[in-house]
């Protein structure tokens, strides 16, 4: 019995070859066990679950035999647990804080999802008018009350909640079907679909990003999620601030110097962007949408038209908005005082009295000094043709379509799904097949299926590379 090395394999030779010690292969010699491993192997990576049909097995082992990791890769993406597991997965730290993977099931992680399993362009997702929910029958009287599921409503995640504990499934398109969100009865985008920016304009987006604050977070938590950019990342004091907004101190800890040296370099960039949202919030339990009305968190005033004071004196305990009676405009920390030579009440927020003042919905790009340059920001063409610029534009759909054209989007797309799928870390000549594979991600219409069947072949590859 003669035994010789292939491809850093020792094998036996006797008119078949049997791998005896490594699981690991490179891609382009693999002995007919370690074919079943690699076959197991990409199966559990890309489904969540191990590899048991002996016909799913034989069919990826065919294909890694012939080389084409990727095929074998395609055989375990059309498996159901792909979407209902790894995609699931992927796409729900997108929907919270917290970026937890395991949060119950919602209407932006759904939308995602219905995007990934019909290989739409997964930019789409960052700006159409697109939605997915359980489908109506499922809701309907008739059916049993173990299997009904709530009814999709615009104020609470019932629909969802209900879809994932009663065993419905994102990857049966007769269970999850889509609808424009222009389309939902009772929401407040209906019939406005330039307002839609696809899992950004759903329910759960709205509250967990958009919800009280300053509307910032929304901006913080797209540059994170989407172009896998923290605001340290993209901090630039070259940029321009005159859109900063006044609740921001110029001067803090007294020395305005620290605003130029390290506030301004995060706010020039974010307050620039963040008009973008002027018009959404929300509110009892939805998202809201006021066209051509900026929603009073963007407003800072101090207008003694708007604010009448509850006591009498310079100093007020509390300061009444006259149209509702609340306090929601002007007494953000509970004490405003009245500048007795202006006579103008002074609102608690306004750390800085000439600091821009949020009046419509349109926006600027500053992420384009030589700090953010990698970012790459691409022209939107438009479905008619048109060109649109990433630098500039009006509402949140035009943002994140310069968001979703970027190279930073395809990039980080990629790297998400090798920290998905990808168990050894990255060095640079990983690094570099995962810039190469955004290209090809571009280059393939945005489809995620090919994304992941692609990052699953360059893990086996870095892999067995590894234990060389």
């Amino acid at each position: 019995m003669k035994t010789s090395k292939a491809s850093g394999i020792q094998v036996l030779e006797q008119g078949k070859f049997f791998a005896l010690v490594s699981l690991f292969v490179t891609a382009n010699s693999f002995a007919q066990d370690s074919s079943v491993a690699l076959a197991a192997k990409l199966y559990q990576r890309l489904t969540g679950t191990p590899l048991v049909d002996a016909s799913k097995r034989a069919q990826m082992v065919q294909k890694i035999d012939q080389n084409d990791i990727r095929g074998a890769a395609d055989i375990a993406i059309n498996e159901a647990d792909f979407i209902d597991i790894t995609v699931k997965q992927f796409l729900t730290p997108f929907s919270n804080v917290d970026r937890l993977p395991d949060a119950v099931l919602n209407d932006l992680v759904a939308t995602g999802a219905g995007i990934v399993r019909d290989d739409l362009d997964f930019r789409r997702a960052l700006y159409d008018d697109i939605y997915y929910r359980g489908n109506a029958t499922l809701s309907a009287n008739t059916t049993a009350a173990a299997i009904r599921i709530s009814a999709w409503a615009p104020n609470n995640n019932n629909h969802y909640r209900d879809f994932a504990t009663k065993g419905y499934k994102l990857s049966d398109v007769n269970q999850l079907v889509s609808i424009k969100q222009s389309e939902l009865p009772g929401f407040t985008l209906n019939a406005k679909p330039n307002a839609t920016s696809g899992m950004l304009t759903t329910r759960t987006s709205g509250e967990a990003f958009i919800q009280a604050g300053t509307n910032r977070r929304m901006f913080k938590f797209t540059l994170l999620n989407y172009m896998c950019r923290e605001m340290e990342n993209i901090h630039d004091t070259t940029q321009p601030d005159y859109m900063v907004r006044r609740d921001v101190l110029r001067d803090p800890s007294g020395d305005s110097r620290v605003f130029k040296a390290k506030c301004a370099g995060c706010h020039a960039i974010q307050d620039s962007a963040t008009p973008a949202y002027a018009y959404y919030d929300f509110t009892n339990g939805a998202l809201t949408y006021t066209e051509g009305t900026v929603v009073d968190k963007f407003i800072v005033r101090d207008d003694p038209k708007l604010c009448i004071p509850s006591v009498t004196g310079n100093t007020l305990s509390k300061v009444v908005n006259p149209v509702d009676g609340s306090n929601s405009f002007c007494d953000v920390n509970g004490n405003n005082t009245r500048d007795a030579a202006t006579d103008r009440f002074v609102d608690a927020r306004v750390n800085f009295d000439k600091g821009y003042m949020v009046k419509n919905d349109k926006w600027v790009n500053h992420m384009v000094g030589a700090v953010n340059k990698k970012m790459v920001w691409n022209d939107v063409v438009l479905p008619d043709g048109s060109k649109q610029s990433a630098l500039s534009g009006a509402g949140m759909k035009s943002l994140h379509m310069a968001f979703a054209n970027s190279n930073a989007f395809s990039e980080c797309m990629a790297e998400r799904v090798y920290a998905k799928l990808c168990i050894i870390p990255k060095n640079k000549a990983i690094q570099d097949e995962i810039t190469k594979i955004s290209g090809e991600f571009r280059q393939n219409q945005y489809k995620m299926k090919f994304l992941f069947a692609r990052v699953a072949e360059a893990c086996v590859k870095a892999e067995a590379e590894a234990m060389k």
